[in-house]
Parts: C-alpha cells; structure tokens; sequence
C-alpha cells in the first residue's frame, strides 16, 4: 500500500453497481481485505504494467499465436460440425458454410 504522503491527489468517477460489485468480489478474495479505493488503485496498477504483484504480459511470439490459431480453428470445426450434423443441406453447403465460419468474413482476414 502507498504511503499516505504519497496520496495526495483525490480522484472521483462513477461506476455501474455490477462493475462495482466486480471490485468488491476482487478485493474480498485478497488476504488483506483492501479498501475499495486500494483495490481500485492495485488492478489499475496491474492493468498498466506496473503490477503490484504482477509483471507485463509478454507477447507471444508468431508460432505461438499461429499454434492457438489452429488449436481454435479445430475446435471451431469440431462445434460447427457437431451443430451442422442434424442440417437438411447437401454437404456441399456445409462444408462452405464451416469453411465460411472458421475462417471467417474477408475484411477480418489479415492479407
């Protein structure tokens, strides 16, 4: 916790009551029971990279995010075929609908 001589500016804002909720759940479930104010000063601190008990997270290299890409694509195949089982269409169609859906609308692709 910062020392008092280093609070010294004041700082309000509004907040939903389930976004308030959330920090109070985060706060209870830390050993020391912070202030909610403290709690809102520590996941900021985390959320910026100067984490109070945490350090940036790396990115992850090319091979890395390409692995994840696949592992998602194939479990996306696998939902898509599960729910396309049951469909009255010919395979065809269904197998450019799941090609449609895994690899999703031209303008999200990267060129």
């Amino acid at each position: 916790m910062p020392t008092e001589s280093a609070l010294s500016e004041r700082f309000e804002m509004r907040a939903s009551r389930q976004w308030i909720a959330s920090v109070d759940n985060w706060r209870r479930a830390q050993p020391d029971l912070p202030s909610r104010g403290e709690a809102i000063r520590r996941l900021v601190e985390l959320g910026i990279g100067r984490g109070v008990s945490a350090s940036p997270v790396a990115k992850p290299d090319a091979s890395a995010r390409a692995s994840r890409r696949s592992q998602a694509e194939k479990i996306a195949a696998e939902q898509i075929d599960r729910v396309l089982k049951n469909v009255d269409q010919p395979e065809e169609v269904k197998d450019k609908r799941k090609r449609r859906l895994t690899k999703g609308p031209a303008e999200f692709r990267k060129p």
